[in-house]
Formats: structure tokens, sequence, C-alpha cells
């Protein structure tokens, strides 16, 4: 049967600050031990590799030259999502070439200044025409790119040089023998056996009428017209101000010279001053050269023969006074590229999709490469790092191994202090033995008082559901 309506508990009801202090000790201490064993492959063990790499802790600058995608994981990868586990495939795997800083300019008295742009063509964002649909490729024109039926229009952003000698398809009938590249004219379409094929961006015409400077950056090309060009020369190594040199400039280039072409990281235009009149500042400038104003078309030229012309002039004797060429500021010819010494990020947030976009652009089709700051170490040219920070590997080491030990330390610790303080009475309550402590000033009771107040209770109880008469 039940406990009687009104009967003492069994176990009396505890202290609630008592059971809240002992839950959150322990709760503490097993949340603790837990992240310091996750931690030590998170961050422990990549944090000792870190401080005992070897690595310079001054940054070089890394230029892509190869961006390959990998169907197997093979030995390495330039970067993973996730340390713990395999990445899936494809594998980026980037290729650089590692050199010193290249050269600061100043030109002066520039005017007319313009940055023409001409970005990849992104091949994704083409319409895709699926000739399996009856009537969707009756009108098709131009060069496409097939896979069983479902082809995308090159001609979009490219023009292209092609010799169509394969066999000719209806691509509305035979639509499932579209695979490769086809030249079409309106749904009669020929194979292109001989590929690759050069093919050219559709890009702005860049304007040639009164400029003399030319500076790529990126996918942009700077031109204006200025009157003198300077080297900055700044004191790098030294980073106190008290003892740093000051900034020195030497005269590069005047006009006489010829049109000044040159590779930078970052080209920017000061704010105007009188008639419209700017300085430019370009930061890590290489292969700097010149070229007679006369080999400059009329008017307007387009981005493949500004290339081939900036190409073409790398050939000739070079002006020591010019920003220097690659060749002479390379460290390592190749090196494999790693986004951290782990080659794998823990974030979970697509990290690695953005770090190809920003460091994988090797320069294909006439675009521009990515430059960015890296460090190599000085006996080994096999890897090189996108991430190296050896102050903040030490603070993030000092706090995710002292912030977790401590809690685990305090918490095991209360744990071991509440087992010598805090009893539990004769009638299942837990009371802290010290007076005066929180949540235990309740004096002791005695044992026999304990029992004769229950039995009292009892008493009471039977007298109150069974009365009786007295007659």
């Amino acid at each position: 049967m039940g406990r009687k309506k009104g009967a003492p508990k069994i176990v009396p009801e505890q202290d609630k600050r008592i059971c809240a202090s002992i839950c959150v000790c322990q709760l503490i201490a097993v949340l603790s031990c837990v992240s310091i064993v996750y931690l030590s492959v998170a961050v422990y063990m990549p944090a000792h590799r870190t401080l005992e790499s070897g690595y310079d802790t001054k940054p070089a600058v890394c230029q892509t030259r190869e961006l390959h995608w990998a169907s197997t994981l093979g030995d390495w990868s330039s970067c993973g999502e996730w340390c713990l586990s395999k990445s899936s495939p494809p594998y980026p795997q980037i290729h650089v070439v590692v050199r010193r800083n290249g050269t600061t300019i100043r030109l002066e008295n520039c005017t007319r200044p313009a940055n023409v742009a001409c970005p990849p063509a992104d091949e994704e964002s083409l319409r895709k025409y699926n000739c399996n649909q009856d009537g969707e490729c009756e009108t098709i024109t131009g060069v496409f790119s097939c896979r069983r039926g479902h082809c995308a229009n090159l001609s979009e952003i490219y023009s292209c040089l092609t010799v169509a000698d394969g066999n000719f398809i209806d691509a509305d009938r035979d639509n499932l023998k579209l695979n490769g590249f086809f030249e079409c004219q309106k749904s009669r379409c020929r194979q292109i056996k001989k590929t690759p094929f050069p093919c050219d961006r559709y890009c702005p015409r860049i304007t040639t009428f009164g400029i003399n400077v030319l500076l790529f950056h990126g996918d942009i090309v700077l031109t204006a017209e200025c009157s003198k060009g300077y080297t900055v020369i700044e004191d790098l190594e030294n980073t106190d101000p008290a003892t740093q040199k000051p900034t020195e400039e030497h005269l590069m280039w005047t006009p006489e010279k010829g049109v000044l072409l040159a590779a930078c990281l970052k080209a920017e235009k000061s704010a105007a001053h009188v008639n419209n009149v700017h300085n430019i500042t370009a930061l890590d400038c290489i292969n700097g050269t010149v070229v007679p104003e006369e080999k400059l078309p009329a008017h307007y030229m387009n981005f493949t023969y500004l290339w081939s012309l900036f190409e073409e002039s790398q050939l000739n004797k070079v002006d020591p006074e010019l920003p220097p060429p690659q060749n002479d500021l390379v460290i390592y010819n190749t090196s494999r590229l790693l986004i951290n010494l782990d080659g794998c990020v823990n974030t979970l947030r697509d990290e690695c999709r953005d770090f190809v976009k920003n460091n994988g652009k090797d320069g294909t089709n006439h675009t521009g490469q990515s430059r960015f700051p890296c460090f190599y170490h000085k006996g080994d040219p096999l890897y090189s790092l996108a991430r190296f920070d050896i102050e903040r590997t030490r603070i993030e080491l000092i706090l995710f191994s002292t912030i977790p030990v401590v809690l685990a330390i305090v918490s095991c610790t209360s744990l071991i202090i509440c087992t010598k303080i805090v009893k539990v009475g004769d009638d299942a309550k837990m009371r802290i033995k010290c007076r005066g402590c929180c949540g235990g000033n309740e004096p002791p009771t005695n044992n026999k008082d304990v029992e004769s107040s229950q039995l009292q209770q009892e008493d009471k109880h039977e007298d109150s559901a069974d009365p009786t008469d007295d007659e």
C-alpha cells in the first residue's frame, strides 16, 4: 500500500543550495576534463608543432603559379575543413612562388587616372541549355561546351579561335551525342577535336590616348599620365620609431624613358589637388619596364594586346632603377601552400572555399595571379604557410591551458571539500558540519528527539484518521 496521507516523507526535502553547489561542481569538473581531452588534439599538439616548426616569423610574398584539384588526397592538401577527420574530394593543391617584397613607387602629377577592370570569366554563371528537351536547342549559335546534352554557350564570355573538324550533329535530334566542345549554327553543330583552343575574355577597351603609365594590380589596369616616378625606400627591418631611418625617395622614371609598365599588388590614387591632379602610390611592384610610346595602338587596345606587349617587354634589358624582375626576388621557385601548419581548419565555416577563392588565382587566361603574405622555412622549400603567428599561438595555448585546468582543479577541490564538510544525518538530510557556512547553519539534531517526534506525529495521525467513542 502507498504512504498514508499526511505521513512524513521517508527522505526529507534537501537543502537546494547544497544540492545545486554539488551539481554545478560536478558539471564543471566533467566539462573541464572533456575539454582538456579535446583541446589536446585541437590546440595543444598543433601549438607545440607551430612553436617547434622553425618557420620564419617575418612574412614574405607568395604568388600563385598553379591550382590543381586532386581527386585523391595523396600526401597533402592546401586546406581541409575538419582536422579530426578526412575531408571529402576534390582536394585543392596550390603551388606558389615565394619571393621577397617588391618595390613601393610613387608617381607625381598624374592626370586622368582611370581603373579598367577585366575580371575572370565565370563559366558557372552561363545559361545551361538542356538539348534533351524538344525545341530547347533549335536556334543555338556559337561555341558550346556540352556534356550529355547539357550545353553552355562559351561565346557569351569568350572570343575563341576554333577549328571545327569533327562530325556534324543535329543538336535538336541527336542530343545525347553532345559531349565535348562544338561550334553550332542554328542547332547544326560540329565537334571541335583540337583542344584546348585559344579564347580571350570580352573586356573593356583600354584608352591609350594621352597616357604614359600602365600599372597592373589584380585584374585591374590603372592608366594615367604622370610627370615623374620615385622609388620609396622604407626601413621595414626596424620597428622602433625612435631609431627608424626616415623614408627615402629616388627618381626612378620620367616620361622621356617611355611608357611605364609594372605589376603591383595595390595601386591607389590620392585625393585630387589643383586642376584634378593626383599622386599615385603602388605597393609591391615588380617587372617594371618601359616601352616606346609608338608601340601603343592609337586611341584603344584590348587586354590581350596589353599582356603580349608586357610579356615582350620583359625580354628586353631591364632598367635597374625600375621595379626589379620577379626572378631577382625569388626565394623558392615553387612551394606547396598550406593554410596553416596542419593544412586544415576546425571552424566549419567554409574557410577553405574562401581560401581557395582568394589565393588560388593562377593567372589562367591572362588573369591576375593571387598575391598574399606567406611564411617559409629557410631550410625547407617544400611547404609555405598562409597563416603563422607565433605570438597568437602562445596566447591561445596559455588561455586554453589555464582556463580548463583551473576550472577542473577548483571544481574537484570543491567536491573534495564537500565530502569533508557535508554530512548526512540520521534523518537522511544533508547538512554542512561547520556552523555559519552557507546553507548549513541548522544545528545538529539529537537522534532520540528525532525518533520521539516521528512517533508523536504517527500517533496524532492515527487518532485523526480513526476516531472512537468513549461510551
